[in-house]
């Protein structure tokens, strides 16, 4: 069955039929998800990894208004019309960034976003067939690091899993489970990442898997791990321990970025982590602080200052990282600190970007929250 792309969006029509396998079908345009609309002075509340309906519902209105909306969903759908008909591919093994995103999880991506669009069931049972194709043919692997590459399908799971049939997702949970089992048993206390950013991607990945299966075992779990993680890895001066050891700012820039991105995860299952502080005074609000200041030193005029600063993060991270501070604390990065046009308007296919495969996913996920929450600038 080919990809259906609902028209709830006048706009849409006129190109929605030249585009591959596309059938078109108007609805009227609140309609999509049989949802009432939302009144434009309804709160919205704060930014989230997974938006709530109502936040979905006014993306949906105002997609239906404006062209440069409709235009992002329209890439969403071109990525997705494209793979239709090919069977799913499947690495032997995922690699670390930066290695690319394999294609697999950017086009669950784009079928979670679809499906919470338009509720066309055709999205949800490709979505299966290609995470079944996955869970049969990649083992759980307990590589913090190559398991945080899930990400994309575990945002994806969360909004089709309730479509799909039972029996497919009993398997599906089962893959899932296992690499959450596979992660946490894979740490060694008495070694020398128990505490690093390797870990803050381990507590990030199975902290996802359970938010995504409704598993509040892993979630309690999680919580408990990420508050011991921001005693154990971060300092009170800013810095984490991955910065201390290796004087690396990509190094702390990407374990803030799974301390981070667990934190917004967790926002509806609990008190809000991002600002909490530790015994000694660190705290993920204060290290984001620590962290801007590193790089603006490193982009400012005075040589001697700057080459102090090493190890970088690659464009992509640094942004990656930036969307992921304006989701937690709106207004903490300064004006020109994004590098980059995430923050400056829609972001549409992904070389439009200039991310690459890393900052595809979170361009996408940090948009949803801006567009949905009125945050975009004019």
């Amino acid at each position: 069955m080919k990809p259906v792309l609902l028209t709830w969006l006048p706009l849409l029509l006129s190109v929605g039929a030249g585009l591959p396998g596309a059938a078109v079908a108007a609805a009227p345009a609140a309609s999509a998800g049989g949802m009432v609309a939302v009144p434009p002075s309804a709160p919205l509340g704060p930014a989230a990894f997974w938006p709530p309906e109502r936040q979905w519902q006014r993306l949906r209105e105002r997609t239906a208004q404006e062209p440069a909306l409709a235009a992002y969903v329209q890439a969403q759908y071109r990525w997705v019309a494209q793979h239709w008909d090919r069977a799913p591919g499947v690495p032997a093994r995922l690699a670390p960034e930066p290695a690319p995103t394999p294609e697999g999880l950017v086009e669950l991506q784009a079928l979670g976003f679809l499906f919470q669009m338009t509720g066309e069931a055709a999205y949800a049972q490709r979505a299966s067939q290609v995470l079944q194709a996955w869970a049969a043919r990649l083992p759980p692997s307990g590589e913090p690091l190559e398991a945080s590459r899930l990400e994309p399908a575990l945002w994806a799971y969360r909004l089709l899993r309730p479509a799909l049939p039972a029996p497919e997702r009993a398997r599906i949970d089962a893959w899932w489970q296992a690499w959450a089992q596979a992660l946490w048993a894979s740490r060694d206390l008495s070694g020398p990442s128990a505490q690093d950013r390797q870990h803050s991607h381990r507590l990030k990945t199975v902290g996802l898997i359970g938010l995504a299966l409704g598993d509040a075992g892993w979630v309690s779990r999680v919580r408990l791990g990420l508050q011991q993680q921001l005693m154990d890895n971060l300092l009170p001066d800013g810095a984490s321990l991955d910065y201390q050891a290796r004087q690396q700012l990509a190094d702390q820039v990407d374990d803030l970025r799974a301390l981070l991105t667990l934190a917004l995860a967790l926002r509806g299952s609990g008190p809000d982590l991002y600002r909490w502080g530790t015994p000694s005074g660190a705290s993920m609000a204060h290290s984001v602080a620590w962290t801007l200041a590193r790089e603006a030193e490193a982009r400012g005029p005075s040589p001697r200052r700057s080459a102090a600063i090493t190890g970088r993060p690659a464009a992509g991270a640094w942004q990656a990282f930036v969307v992921l501070v304006q989701a937690l604390q709106p207004g903490m990065v300064p004006p020109g600190a994004a590098g980059g046009p995430v923050l400056t308007g829609v972001p549409g296919d992904a070389d439009d970007l200039g991310l690459g495969d890393l900052g595809r996913g979170v361009a996408l996920r940090a948009w949803l929250n801006s567009v949905a929450g009125d945050r975009l600038p004019p």
